[in-house]
């Protein structure tokens, strides 16, 4: 089942800084303002749906406040739960393909969204964007595999 998740914009009190996502850590101040200049802020009520499963990855999610379940397969009962600071749909965004769960509000929420194609059009001007943000990713999986 898709949902499509169109959000409330919101008017941020002040600019929401990538430099404290884990996802993103390692990157120049020059890079993390470019994609920042990007970030558009939006509200998500209790129970909306940001990511389904199986949709296209046409947009990263960063939860500024607020609280998520993670759901494979249909089933209502979550894998696991994602917090303030911390990416969703970065895996299937980065890799360019579909959804691997659906990511639903366990609360009122806010979160930053970037585009694709506003990430493609900043990484293509600068791609060391590209390297940093894989190796971060890289480095993370083989912390997750250890486990």
């Amino acid at each position: 089942m898709s949902c499509i998740f169109q959000g409330t914009p919101q008017m941020p009190s002040r600019p929401f800084r990538l430099s404290n996502v884990a996802t993103f850590q390692g990157l120049s101040a020059g890079d993390l303002a470019l994609l920042e200049a990007q970030l558009i802020p939006l509200d998500v009520a209790r129970g909306d749906c940001v990511v389904s499963e199986g949709d296209d990855a046409d947009a990263l999610f960063v939860v500024v406040s607020g609280r998520f379940a993670v759901e494979i397969g249909g089933n209502p009962e979550p894998v696991t739960e994602i917090g303030q600071g911390a990416t969703i749909g970065e895996i299937a965004f980065f890799a360019g393909g579909q959804r691997t769960a659906t990511v639903r509000a366990i609360r009122d929420s806010v979160v930053v969204r970037l585009s694709r194609a506003d990430f493609d059009g900043i990484s293509s001007r600068a791609p060391a964007i590209w390297t940093t943000i894989t190796a971060t990713l890289a480095t993370r999986l083989a912390a997750e595999t250890r486990k």
